[in-house]
């Protein structure tokens, strides 16, 4: 590595160390070049075990890179090192140690590694998924009035001045809204990503459906005290399967699930999947009673209800284009359920409208794929006699008529209304048919008429109809005359959007608000305007015979629901309510706004505050980076926030009472030849901006900003998980980015270099790179943050970057590498052509052609080791890379021993098919094998450094430790050299994930649970709690953060917060 040395090298022996010894120092008493190597001689005295040759490019206050180890017995004398001329630099010098840090049996390991053949790509990272475990308080009493009222669920219902709102993203919110204007968030029950279907039970109670674990097919019903400003749960009721559709009839709740259970008779040998119908009696909210339940063969999505019957439709288990109508007794108002029969309609039902019950009359309509073998359609209107089920007798249910629309058509929107029926069928026009049902047995089209586009939703109006569905691509709001049945007339028609709209209202009618006594309609859609896509609810003027598009209000998330409140249109999304003031419909004006939910990326726990961090990934177009702070205990109210600019954010760190967050923006990053401008000189590097901005969280909930500062970097790449390290307490250093290898199959680049031959050949296998980048920040002033450096160890072909630790003014992280290597025979063995010129082999003196001869040999993915030294942050030193056995997982004695996992590969590349825990004395110049621990064969296997100690999650193995399986184990190296199990603790099933939080462990598990250890003594870890956290979202505990007698906060993404508490 060295090819010049300074007259001043002899005179560099030090003996640095906390004790300085009584002895002479080393003294460097010759230089001298011999064939394509630097010798360079010491005279050592007694009374040393080390010594190390540094060296390093220039005199000043650079880095001292280590080159070279000699260990002696103490006894003195003269030491030779030989160094390869690779690489200039200036200065050298000794550095001269008493004693080594680690047992000199340590260093005496191979320091040389295979890697993998190139032959496909690394590992992947799993994803855990969880939600919450319900949560039962004591019961209260409450009187109530019975009604058989039929209610459908919704995600929003207002009841006096209170709106009640089934929130996807964070669960049932409250919110006062006696003004509009001015409303206020009361309280959240947190139940994020686990359903949509709610309803109130007059103003005490709400009943919540939905799926309360990721990891089980089961769903539950939650009972919510809501008579107070915070929510409560005062009763959950499981429900076996996946709940489709639910009717609320009086106060019993009705409830359709799917599901997969043995065929009844087969003893286990057959299994069929279902519908059940399960019922609840909710006559006592807090000590809801179920009356029974009832199994239907085959899959099922449709439900409609009258007081006195419950049709269930399910697929024919011989003809999947084929419905079944089973007909179910709900009269009795306690809730008892009794089936009563079924009808087979002539083809599909596709939802609730295509189901009547009038009278004693039943009408279906479906969708025949009967004709020619299923390749042809037909809308076919079916009648049947169903009598009260007091009156029901066997053989009670007959059909009467029937009526066939339509042909080669789709079956779209239709709506009953009284002794009608209007059906929208579509092949390239859109025809509305109105059928007379006066008779029963005889129905009849009475009209029709063809539009373009097609309906799927149809609000009578007396003697006109309000639609909306689509035209073109777009969303279409139609008003029909019908007062004459025989002559129905489009009116008048709006579209929505430019070139293409869509909107909820097309799949669910509850976003399709028609206010006829207002003379309003509110449409929510999502399209493209003057060439953005926007978010809108759309204000459209309904009169007798005409429609007219007003104002819009145009948002940064989909509109869910709107509706009129005293003199405000009221509005929500996922992310916001909003009040506006629509005097003028022409130019409604926002009047009012309250935030219901964001972006929750990472979390930092300061005092009594959490501090949320909102990156812009996560709720996409027109979503901004924020900071938030919150009281931990309630993560879900805010008290002050940061807007930063429209930047993504890449990372975010606190130290000594700051908050440190990395902007910039994202691109390709691609690393490739030099370009060259038009004289045919290199082109200047693109460059991007990196943003650093120091905040104040020493006085929460004040978030101040003390400084900022932006540095011209190399484009960022696409990565936006960027690692804070910190090798020294005022240099913050962030590691991260990603590279894209330009890829040149043809292209040929140098292989081989020597003094008599000159090799290329196309580039290696192609990756992508991640991670590499390490850009540095003196942050000595808060007020004045400098950008200090930047190394960029991407540029070589180099990928798989492994995590940052940071020690001592250094940064370690791994890379992976393809190398070739010559001669090494494997059934993956490949063969090169050396650089020809006229089909000879070139020398590097060009004075002589030799016949060219393939090269044979293998490309392996090898690992190597990087060390940062920060000694100089300004001008920092990338020391050579060092053979490694796997990824680096973390280090300890301050940087002596690392740790490594992956798999040992032989000489003949043979694997044993397992993953193994490497411990290796690292000395600056190499890394030595100590200790290998074989990974159990299964996985998930996840392993975490605490010390000195190494924890790692095992799962359920052939292995018969002292302990349970699967279990945190815990090992440590011995000064033997081995490895030594201390301690194990049993978990209920295997570890995936682990991460420490000082004294707090905390252990992702593969069934939904988040297990919470006292890690003070990590031999005898201490059970603390477990549970499930909330949201059937993925759990990142790489940006949580807790505390022991606090508990853990785990950032959701657009689902929040879930905590897990601990007492104090």
């Amino acid at each position: 590595d060295c090819a010049r040395v300074a007259l001043v090298a002899a005179a560099c022996g030090v003996v640095p160390g906390p004790v300085r010894a009584q002895t002479d120092q080393p003294v460097i008493t010759a230089v001298r070049a011999e064939g394509t190597n630097l010798v360079v001689t010491a005279r050592v005295p007694a009374g040393l075990r080390r010594v190390t040759l540094e060296c390093r490019d220039r005199l000043g206050a650079r880095s001292w890179e280590p080159r070279a180890v000699a260990r002696l017995d103490g006894a003195g004398g003269t030491v030779t090192f030989r160094l390869g001329r690779t690489r200039p630099f200036e200065v050298v010098r000794l550095r001269a140690d008493l004693s080594e840090p680690l047992p000199a049996s340590f260093y005496t390991g191979t320091n040389t590694f295979l890697g993998e053949p190139a032959t496909g790509a690394g590992p992947e990272t799993g994803v855990v998924y969880y939600s919450l475990d319900a949560v039962v308080s004591p019961p209260t009493e409450s009187g109530r009035t019975v009604s058989r009222e039929v209610v459908e669920s919704d995600i929003w219902k207002v009841r006096g001045s209170k709106l009640y709102f089934f929130n996807q993203y964070r669960g049932l919110q409250i919110l006062d809204i006696a003004n509009p204007d001015a409303a206020v968030l009361q309280g959240t029950l947190e139940l994020p990503a686990v359903g949509e279907q709610m309803y109130l039970i007059e103003t005490n109670y709400a009943v919540l459906l939905g799926r309360p674990d990721c990891g089980a097919s089961d769903s539950a019903v939650w009972i919510v005290d809501v008579a107070q400003a915070q929510p409560a749960v005062i009763a959950v009721v499981p429900v076996s399967g996946t709940i489709v559709e639910s009717r609320m009839v009086g106060q019993a709740l009705y409830v359709a699930s799917q599901g997969y259970r043995p065929v009844s008779g087969s003893a286990g040998s057959a299994w069929e999947w279902g519908t059940l119908v399960s019922a609840l009696d909710l006559a006592r909210p807090e000590a809801p009673v179920a009356r029974g339940t009832l199994w239907f063969a085959g899959y099922g999505h449709v439900v409609a209800a009258t007081d006195v019957y419950l049709f269930v439709v399910t697929q024919s288990p011989t003809n999947w284009w084929q419905g079944i109508v089973n007909i179910i007794d709900i009269s009795d108002p306690a809730g008892s359920i009794r089936p009563v029969g079924t009808v087979t309609p002539a083809g599909m039902i596709a939802d609730k409208f295509k189901l009547n019950y009038t009278g004693s009359v039943l009408t279906t309509i479906s969708e025949d794929r009967h004709l020619n073998n299923g390749t042809r359609l037909v809308t076919k209107l079916e009648t049947w006699r169903l009598p009260q089920p007091a009156a029901l007798s066997p053989g009670g249910i007959v059909k009467l008529g029937e009526l066939a629309l339509g042909a080669g058509e789709r079956l779209r929107g239709t709506r009953f209304d009284g002794d009608r029926v209007y059906v929208v069928t579509f092949f390239q026009i859109d025809p509305l048919w109105v059928v007379d049902l006066a008779d029963p047995a005889r129905p009849r089209v009475a009209g029709s008429v063809d539009v373009p586009g097609w309906s799927t939703y149809i609000e009578p109006l007396g003697d006109r109809l309000v639609t909306v569905g689509v035209e073109t691509n777009r969303v279409a709001v139609s008003l029909f005359d019908v007062a004459d049945p025989a002559a129905p007339t489009l009116l008048s028609r709006v579209v929505l959007g430019q070139t293409w709209s869509w909107s909820e209202a097309n799949a669910n009618e509850k976003a399709f608000t028609v206010l006829a006594e207002a003379g309003l309609i509110l449409v929510p859609f999502n399209g493209d305007l003057t060439n953005r896509y926007c978010a809108v609810l759309q204000l459209v003027d309904l009169t007798h015979n005409s429609l007219q598009a007003r104002g819009q209000i145009v948002g940064g998330f989909p509109f869910r629901r709107a509706s009129v409140f005293a003199d405000r249109i009221i509005a929500i999304t996922g992310r916001e309510f909003l009040s506006v003031d629509a005097t003028d419909r022409d130019q409604p004006r926002l009047s009012g706004w309250v935030e219901l939910a964001w972006s929750v990326d990472r979390v930092f726990l300061v005092g009594d505050y959490l501090i949320e961090v909102e990156s812009d990934a996560s709720w996409g177009a027109g979503s901004r980076p924020a900071v938030r702070v919150a009281l931990a205990a309630r993560p879900h109210q805010t008290l002050n926030r940061l807007q930063l600019d429209p930047v993504p954010l890449l990372g975010a760190t606190t130290w000594a009472g700051r908050l440190y967050l990395a902007q910039g923006p994202l691109g390709v990053a691609y690393v490739e030849p030099v370009a060259l401008d038009h004289h045919g000189l290199p082109a200047p590097n693109p460059t991007v901006p990196f943003r650093l901005t120091v905040v104040d969280v020493s006085a929460l909930p004040a978030l101040p900003v003390l400084g900022q500062t932006e540095a011209g970097v190399a484009p960022l790449g696409w990565g936006r998980r960027w690692q804070a390290v910190w090798p020294k307490p005022d240099l913050l250093v962030w590691a991260g980015g990603q590279s894209q290898w330009w890829w040149c199959p043809i292209c040929s680049v140098p292989l081989l270099q020597t003094e008599a031959l000159a090799v290329s050949r196309p580039w290696p296998p192609y990756y992508s790179g991640g991670g590499g980048r390490l850009i540095a920040f003196d942050v000595s002033d808060p007020a004045a943050p400098q950008w200090a450096s930047e190394v960029n160890l991407g540029t070589n072909r180099w990928w798989n970057f492994s995590s940052a630790f940071a020690t001592d003014g250094l940064v370690y992280l791994s890379h992976q590498e393809s190398e070739f290597i010559p001669g090494l025979p494997s059934p993956w063995q490949t063969t090169l052509e050396p650089a020809l010129v006229d089909g000879r082999v070139r020398t590097e003196a060009g004075s002589s052609l030799q016949p060219a001869a393939p090269i044979i040999g293998t490309w392996l993915h090898r690992t190597f080791l990087d060390v940062i030294d920060y000694a100089d942050a300004r001008q920092p030193l990338a020391r050579r890379p060092v053979s490694l056995p796997g990824r680096l997982v973390g280090l300890s004695h301050q940087g002596a021993l690392l740790y490594t996992v992956g798999p040992h590969w032989s000489r003949e590349l043979m694997s044993a098919d397992l993953e193994f825990l490497d411990a290796c004395a690292y000395d600056g110049v190499a890394a030595h094998l100590v200790a290998s621990l074989p990974l159990p064969a299964q996985w998930p296997h996840p392993v975490l450094v605490v010390g000195t100690n190494v924890l790692i999650g095992w799962p359920q193995d052939s292995a018969s430790p002292a302990c349970r399986l699967p279990a945190i184990r815990t090992w440590t190296v011995s000064t033997q050299g081995r490895w030594v199990e201390l301690g194990c603790h049993s978990v209920a099933s295997a570890v995936s994930a682990l991460a420490q939080f000082t004294d707090l462990l905390a252990a992702q598990c593969t069934d939904s649970t988040v297990a919470l250890f006292d890690l003070r003594d990590p031999a005898a870890l201490r059970w603390l709690t477990g549970a499930k956290p909330t949201a059937c979202v993925g759990v990142d505990l790489a940006n949580a953060d807790g505390a022991l007698g606090r508990g853990l906060w785990l950032p959701l993404g657009a689902y929040g917060v879930a905590t897990i508490p601990l007492a104090p």
